[in-house]
This record gives C-alpha cells, sequence and structure tokens, in this order.
C-alpha cells in the first residue's frame, strides 16, 4: 500500500489535517492519535481489504512508513473470513458505553453482554462463553427493580394491577422496542447465521441482549448502576403508558373467576441454540386446549394463550 493511499484511508477514519501528513509523521506524537483511533484505523483496513494483520508487526508501527510497509506486504496478511458478521467491540465499547451512560471497569463482561450464542457455537466455543447467563441475571434484575418503582410509585394499587404494569414494561415486546432506541444491535457478535440486518428485527434476540447487558451492568457496578440504567431507559412516562396485550394475565383472569385452573408445558423444541422454536400446549382443567410457538417459551406462551382466548373467549 503506498503513502498516498494511506493517506485516504486516514482521511476516512480520522480527523487528521491530511495536508500536515508526511511519511514520517508519527501517529502519536505528530498526529495525536490515541490507542483507540489506531484500533480503529486497524479494523478499518482489514475490513476495506478483507485481512488480518499480524498482531506482533502491528506493535513495531510508529510512523505512516512503518504503516505503509508493513501493509505492503502480502506475506504479513492472512485471509480472513467476512468480518462484517461481527462488530469489534475493542473499538465500539466507547461509543456504547456514552450511549448508555455508564463505564465499565470489566470490558469482558461488555464484550460477553453481547456475545451471541451463534458466534460460540461457530466457534467451537464453551456455551458459558455466550451472554445467555448474564441474561438469566439481568431478568431477575429487571424484575426487581421494576417491582420496587412500581411498589412505590403506585402505592393505592393493588397487586393485580401492579403485576399487570410489570408485565407490560417487562415483556419482549416493550425491551426490544428500547434495546433497537439504543442501537445495541450493532454491538453484538454474531455467526455467520445471523445478519445485523436479521436480528435487528428479532423481538426475542433484542430483549435478551437488553437482559444480558442489565446483568453485566449490576455485576460491574452494581444495583445503583443497574436500577439508573432502567429508570433512564424504560421506566420512561411512554413505557409506563403502553398498555401491552398480555394474553396471559388476560386468559389467568377470566379462569380465576370461573374456577378453573391452567398449566402451560412445552411440548417441542426445535433448530439451533441460536434460533429455536418453542411449541407450547394451554391446558385447562388438565384439557388440551390451544397451542402456540414462539422464538422464546415467553413468546410461545403468549400466542398459546392468545389461541386459548379466541377459542373459549371470543
Amino acid at each position: 500500500m503506498n503513502f498516498e493511499k494511506f493517506k485516504e484511508i486516514l482521511k476516512e477514519n480520522t480527523k487528521v489535517d491530511i495536508n500536515k501528513v508526511t511519511e514520517n509523521s508519527n501517529f502519536k506524537t505528530d498526529l495525536g492519535l490515541d490507542s483507540i483511533d489506531l484500533l480503529q484505523l486497524v479494523v478499518s483496513v482489514e475490513e476495506k481489504f478483507n485481512i488480518k494483520l499480524d498482531n506482533d508487526k502491528l506493535m513495531s508501527i510508529n510512523t505512516i512508513s512503518d504503516a505503509s510497509f508493513m501493509f505492503s506486504q502480502c506475506n504479513s496478511l492472512i485471509s480472513l473470513p467476512d468480518i462484517s458478521k461481527w462488530n469489534a467491540i475493542n473499538v465500539t465499547n466507547k461509543k456504547l458505553q456514552d450511549e448508555i451512560k455508564y463505564n465499565f471497569k470489566d470490558n469482558k463482561l461488555l464484550e460477553l453482554a453481547f456475545t451471541h450464542s451463534s458466534y460460540i457455537n461457530e466457534n467451537n466455543m464453551s456455551k458459558i462463553e455466550d451472554n445467555q447467563r448474564l441474561e438469566f441475571l439481568g431478568d431477575a434484575v429487571l424484575e426487581l427493580i421494576t417491582s420496587y418503582y412500581l411498589y412505590n410509585e403506585y402505592k393505592d394499587k393493588e397487586e393485580g394491577f401492579l403485576t399487570k404494569k410489570r408485565s407490560s414494561l417487562v415483556c419482549e415486546e416493550t425491551l426490544s422496542k428500547v434495546a433497537i432506541d439504543l442501537k445495541l444491535y450493532n454491538y453484538l457478535k454474531l455467526g455467520n447465521s445471523e445478519s445485523v440486518d436479521k436480528v435487528k428485527y428479532n423481538q426475542s434476540i433484542m430483549c435478551d441482549t437488553f437482559e444480558s447487558l442489565l446483568g453485566a451492568m449490576y455485576l460491574d457496578g452494581g444495583f445503583t448502576v443497574a436500577s439508573n440504567f432502567i429508570h433512564t431507559y424504560l421506566l420512561t412516562n411512554e413505557n409506563l403508558s403502553i398498555q401491552i396485550n398480555n394474553y396471559k394475565s388476560i386468559l389467568q383472569e377470566y379462569l380465576n373467576a370461573r374456577h378453573k385452573s391452567i398449566k402451560y408445558i412445552v411440548a417441542d423444541e426445535k433448530g439451533p441454540d441460536h434460533n429455536k422454536e418453542f411449541y407450547v400446549n394451554v391446558y385447562v382443567d388438565d384439557e388440551l386446549v390451544g397451542s402456540g410457538m414462539g422464538h422464546s417459551k415467553k413468546e410461545a406462551e403468549q400466542n398459546a394463550a392468545k389461541a386459548t382466548i379466541y377459542k373459549i373467549m371470543v
């Protein structure tokens, strides 16, 4: 790669005054680029030319001339699969942390929160290296924070009202909307079977990502940090006024009034871990009445409850 070509890449990815750049310019002392700027530059080159640069040789680069020479050496480049399938969180985590208004002390937790199961499956990694454990924790933290808030905010309301309000706040529809507003899909590490465009509109994945991020924030900063995040982005006037059709609650109330029991049983699971389909049956007084499918157990249960409502109530 010649000097002029490298200047073009500098212009595209930094705020450096190109007119002041010479072949002997030092990235840090002359151009004022920090480590994040340099890492962004490297990632840009790797993506642009679909290559992987040798990490040891990267450490020896100080000047424009060093970089131009290294990038021109074909034997220092290794073919790389399409890395547009996942985002370099080491580069983008500052932007993400600015967005969520919290700086992680342990960036490994942040990266784990955005490691989707499709990525670890394709890279033969352990299942504990994806974000599902953090999602499990985040779900519990979310329920505690929202319950505590609603208990104090609606002092004159009964348990039934509080339960419905919490359900509308923590359902997939609401959480995925918040996750999309925060553009969390941009930071997910995905396998080749997934893409940002696909997961962006997958409510289950977006909801899970929100919960895993919350779990990571709780571990890194404690309850107050997690609570501040939820109050800022979830417990807004807009979300609190949303009336979500919680079919399970509607069905439960209808059956309670008639002294009937209800059970939700997972009848089948299909597909890989990162794209599961759950099939749930609804039993009323031990009799199968309705069924539903979803990409999470929650979604499948809601769809099964909806089908049951249309069968026995409409």
